[in-house]
């Protein structure tokens, strides 16, 4: 099968250049603003008006200039025009959006277990900064022409388990034996250098596969998916209700494609023939009560699978995608952005990753603990500034990736715990007035 493979990293950017183009951008927008209001335009210019979203890129451009100056900028500050579009999708961004890519290196990669040996052309590194709270997420994106469902997951593995594979990229870098984080790493010190990055998740938690047609989402099918999507070898014996689990909701609108979340993990399929069928029977539900797999269908061979593959290659399909559409949907060979989902996907990625900061490090947890009012109060910026990223960064989030990725749950807790931290505050401010009152009732008595 043919598709792409992203994985995700993300870190912290901690160069002080992104605070100032933060400042530079929020300048830029409250001008435009005034502008606006000093003119008696409809407000809606500041959403729909494309100078202005092209005075306020350019700054966004500069610092790709600057910090990034040996990195293409064909389509600064987007990676590829599927990325550009993807962060374009929506107007209402226009306002709060202070994102760039980059695309960093390009390089084959190559394992004697995966692909027969053969090396995977055009794979590419993207830097994507978010410049509102700082975070960066490094891509890796993985074109494969042809794989079967076991080599996707062993390339999956291969982030995982960080396999040794060879390397060579466009930098004249070749990499005879090395893991695909000890390459990033390499990258965060040559050419991301300037950026400062600290803080890098390498343990590979997120990923997003998307799959050409044509698909067929029923039952045993459905087991290979499930096999991709979670890196499961023994994806054969999955039970049809963990099947009905996963691929229960779709978070697309249209059945002739698929957008399923499990964990972290993504999967996008493209031009579904047969809808989604893995649901239970009555019989079978009672006999899945009783601790029994009810078998209705054989395993699918090889070659039922590829007669499959080419029925459906050789009849025409008459689906809802027209010839701009089309030719739109071959920009890119990154996951996600033939639909926009790019965007929303990284922005997830991003909110988990603020999240997991403050709530599972045990450094955080013992700061809690302690009734020192200074951490406590820094304690308190640090939720309030997840809270506010999530409020105002909201055009490119979506409710089914947060709930799948734990954020809706993540983000209760902090609320929570900001709340009690508050009123912590409060009275902590109301012990000092309190002493401070005291102290100056105990002068004045004595200077009497």
């Amino acid at each position: 099968m043919q598709g792409v493979l992203n994985f995700y990293f993300p870190c912290t950017v901690t160069t002080k250049g992104v605070s100032r183009l933060r400042k530079r951008w929020e300048r830029c927008r409250k001008h435009q603003r005034d502008f606006v209001e000093r003119n008696g335009l409809p407000s809606t210019d500041l959403l729909d008006v494309k100078d202005y979203r092209d005075e306020t890129e350019e700054y966004l451009n500069q610092f790709v200039c600057q910090y990034l100056p040996t990195c293409e900028c064909e389509c600064s500050p987007f990676a590829t025009e599927g990325i550009k579009k993807s962060y374009h999708g929506k107007r209402e961004d226009m306002l709060f959006s202070k994102n760039l890519s980059i695309i960093v290196s390009t390089f084959e990669l190559s394992n004697r277990e995966l692909n027969f040996g053969n090396a995977i052309n055009d794979c590419s590194t993207i830097f994507n900064l978010n410049a509102e709270n700082g975070i960066g997420v490094i891509v890796i994106s993985i074109p494969f022409p042809y794989l079967n469902t076991d080599d996707v997951i062993f390339l999956k593995h291969i982030f995982y388990k960080r396999i040794k594979v060879t390397i060579n990229d466009s930098l004249g870098r070749k990499k005879e034996v090395t893991t695909i984080q000890q390459y990033i790493s390499d990258l965060i010190h040559t050419e991301l250098r300037l950026l400062k990055i600290r803080s890098v998740d390498y343990r590979a938690r997120y990923s997003l596969l998307e799959l050409e047609g044509p698909n067929k989402m029923q039952y045993p099918l459905a087991r290979e998916y499930y096999g991709m999507l979670n890196a499961d070898e023994s994806y054969l014996s999955t039970k049809r209700e963990h099947l009905k689990n996963t691929f229960g909701k779709n978070l697309f609108n249209r059945y002739t494609r698929g957008y399923y979340i499990s964990g972290t993990n993504g999967l996008i399929l493209h031009d579904i023939r047969d809808g989604f069928d893995v649901a239970l029977t009555k019989a079978e539900e009672k006999e899945a009560k009783k601790g029994k797999e009810y078998n209705r269908t054989e395993f699918l061979s090889d070659k039922d699978r590829n007669d499959f593959r080419d029925k459906c290659s050789s009849q025409t399909y008459d689906g809802f995608i027209d010839e701009e559409e089309e030719k739109y949907l071959k920009l890119d060979e990154i996951a996600g952005t033939r639909n926009n989902l790019f965007a929303e996907f990284v922005r997830s990625i991003e909110i988990h990753y603020l999240l997991d900061k403050a709530l599972s490090s045990e450094i955080e947890i013992q700061k809690r603990a302690q009734l020192n009012p200074f951490k406590v109060i820094k304690r308190a910026i640090k939720l309030w500034k997840i809270i506010y990223d999530r409020a105002v960064n909201k055009y490119h989030l979506n409710g089914g990736i947060l709930k799948a990725f734990g954020i809706t749950r993540q983000l209760e807790e902090v609320k929570e715990e900001y709340n009690s931290l508050q009123q912590l505050i409060i009275n902590f401010l109301l012990i000092g007035l309190s002493f401070i009152t005291i102290l100056v009732t105990l002068i004045q008595s004595l200077c009497k």
